[in-house]
């Protein structure tokens, strides 16, 4: 089995790279328009088939770029072939279409789409093979579960196509002739370009199947769309992921401190925002113990924090805790 392109570059270099964290797969539907995709440049992503469109408006390049349909691959190769900047994952039977690169592995990818038992299969070690399930995010699936990902979140993932009456079909292939009305933008599958039945049924069996293998390890994916019709995952706002609070919203914080030689532990209850944190630590020796209660859902009920009396306080966000700690560098 070939793997490696010509850069060295292998997926077993991948497993388990990123436990713990979160990603985001980005799919290719008309709601990517909704939403804000700068957002996504600090965070880990997947991009497949012609997201090259986007990465203008973008801002940036996806972390890992996947192509498993050999009409999109044999009709975009020019385009695919000099995308930069990226780790290209493509299966080897596109050999024949796709260059090898610096930045290319390729993968041993099953093109079965026979209605077996238990279709599809999910991989758990890319290294070895994935499975296609009528859609290349279910590779981008199985990739993220096998870099130990405990989190993804999926956006552009509408779940809902037309076939235009103007478009030219032959078997399971189709070919249009105008304008895209499927995807975020009309040259995706435009004039001129084949593309296959999408077969909605055949996903949700995947997605179906990447939701079980996900869960059955204590991991999860999210469907961050701005609306669509897939409710195979648990929704999430698409907003609510990323940190919207600003320098001049106050917070109540309770901070626990022990002097060092005193050994005494005082409490300091407070409102402030993230700028004044560094402000509020006494004048003096240096502590050997800092406690930040950032959360009033808490049932502990300590005797030295009572931020769990609190009623209607914001909750702080990672962003704002990370800034906050970022401000007590002396300490």
């Amino acid at each position: 089995m070939m793997e490696s392109g010509t850069s060295g570059k292998s997926l077993k270099e991948f497993a388990d790279k990123y436990k713990g964290k979160r990603a985001f797969i980005i799919g290719n539907g008309p709601s990517l328009n909704k939403i804000d995709l700068t957002k996504l440049k600090d965070e880990i992503t997947f991009g497949v088939n012609s997201i090259f469109y986007l990465i203008p408006k973008m801002g940036f390049r996806p972390t890992f770029y996947v192509v498993e349909d050999k009409l999109v691959a044999e009709d975009r190769s020019e385009e695919i072939n000099s995308l930069t900047g990226m780790v290209k994952i493509f299966g080897k039977e596109l050999q024949y279409c796709l260059k090898d690169s610096q930045e290319v592995i390729w993968a041993n990818v099953i093109y079965d789409f026979s209605n077996y038992r238990g279709f599809p299969h999910f991989s758990k070690d890319s290294s070895q093979c994935l499975w296609v399930g009528g859609t290349v995010s279910y590779l981008c699936m199985q990739l993220a579960y096998y870099m130990g990902f405990s989190e993804v979140y999926l956006v552009g993932f509408d779940h809902s196509y037309i076939i235009p009456s103007d478009a030219k079909i032959a078997g399971t292939v189709i070919t249009s002739t105008s304008s895209d009305p499927n995807h975020f933008h009309p040259d995706y599958f435009g004039r001129g370009k084949r593309w296959h039945d999408p077969r909605l049924d055949r996903m949700e069996k995947a997605y179906k199947r990447a939701k079980e293998a996900f869960e059955e390890d204590g991991r999860r994916i999210y469907n961050a769309t701005a609306g669509g019709k897939l409710e195979m995952f648990p929704r999430v706002d698409y907003e609510s992921l990323f940190n919207t609070a600003t320098d001049d919203e106050r917070y109540s914080f309770n901070f626990r401190y022990i002097h060092p030689k005193q050994q005494m532990a005082q409490t300091k209850n407070c409102e402030l925002t993230s700028k004044e944190a560094a402000k509020i630590l006494p004048k003096g020796p240096r502590f050997s113990h800092l406690v930040l209660d950032y959360t009033r859902l808490c049932n502990s009920r300590c005797s030295y924090c009572g931020i769990w009396k609190m009623k209607g306080a914001p909750e702080l966000s990672l962003d704002v805790i990370e800034r906050v700690f970022a401000s007590l560098q002396p300490f």
